[in-house]
């Protein structure tokens, strides 16, 4: 895909996928540094060099996951700002595609929310309902200045959980929300069914090494892991600094859960914080 039609499918879409984006070596070097953090808590023998694709290794991290969710915890933190994560999310490639979406280069916007994503099977607990990232991350109150960069580094089939968007949604803007939360369960701006049914689903089906760029408009949600190993895939979001309505991180959440209190309260519109 040449750049013209990088920029024309990412607005047509609100999503592109690049393959072959990071390196066998970025991904290999990353998959050592989780291997090595996860063998803290498991032992390593009969364990081949590709662990994240590993039944046992991933049969030994879902165990703990059941059984010792604080120990389990404790590796998940671990490894959420690892190094090398930042490296690669930092990489000339990537200024050089924002260049392409958004006009700016890497210099221009902040990196946030950067991690490992570890999907276990048949997890509700931390699965996410359609939504926009929009609602998480108010950085920017026009999600078109913020992406969201998703790849995976397990290998993708049907059963694990391919991410699912919804291709254009993005052209109907941001849909303001109500935060809903269980006790031990992932916060939820999950967008109305009437939104949802104007667009179709379609499934990511990502080798590692591919990557997904995702206008913070895009509606996308988790998909359903009914395999026998753990989805992992990194992600990192991006927001433009030099926009004339950014709000820094910390800010931005404290804005955004003001936003949710207000919301009770009749007749309040989102203008009324513009």
């Amino acid at each position: 895909m040449n750049l013209k039609a990088i920029k024309k499918y990412y607005n047509n879409n609100g999503f592109v996928i690049l393959k072959d984006f990071f390196s066998k070596k970025q991904l290999l070097e990353l998959e050592k540094g989780l291997a090595k953090n996860a063998f803290k808590i498991i032992s390593k023998s009969k364990i081949n060099n590709k662990p994240l694709s590993d039944l046992q290794f991933n049969q030994k991290l879902i165990d703990i996951k059941k059984k010792k969710p604080k120990l389990f915890g404790s590796f998940y933190d671990s490894v959420q700002h690892n190094a090398k994560l930042y490296q690669m999310f930092s990489i000339q490639k990537i200024s050089k595609i924002l260049k392409i979406l958004n006009q700016k280069g890497l210099e221009e916007f902040c990196l946030s929310n950067i991690g490992v994503r570890m999907d276990v099977p048949y997890d509700t607990h931390h699965k996410y309902n359609f939504h926009q990232d929009r609602a998480y991350y108010p950085q920017n109150r026009d999600g078109n200045n913020g992406m969201l960069i998703w790849a995976p580094i397990s290998i993708l089939s049907k059963n694990i959980g391919p991410l699912r968007v919804k291709p254009k949604s993005h052209k109907l803007g941001f849909t303001l929300v109500k935060k809903k939360q269980k006790k031990n369960h992932s916060p939820q701006y999950s967008l109305p069914k009437y939104n949802l049914s104007k667009f179709k689903t379609i499934n990511l089906n990502l080798m590692p090494g591919d990557v997904a760029f995702i206008n913070f408009h895009t509606y996308h949600a988790s998909g359903d892991n009914k395999s026998k190993k753990i989805r992992f895939a990194i992600q990192a979001r991006y927001s433009d600094t030099t926009d004339e309505n950014f709000l820094p991180f910390n800010f931005g959440v404290s804005y955004n859960s003001l936003i949710m209190d207000k919301l009770s309260k009749k007749g309040f519109s989102f203008k009324d914080i513009q």
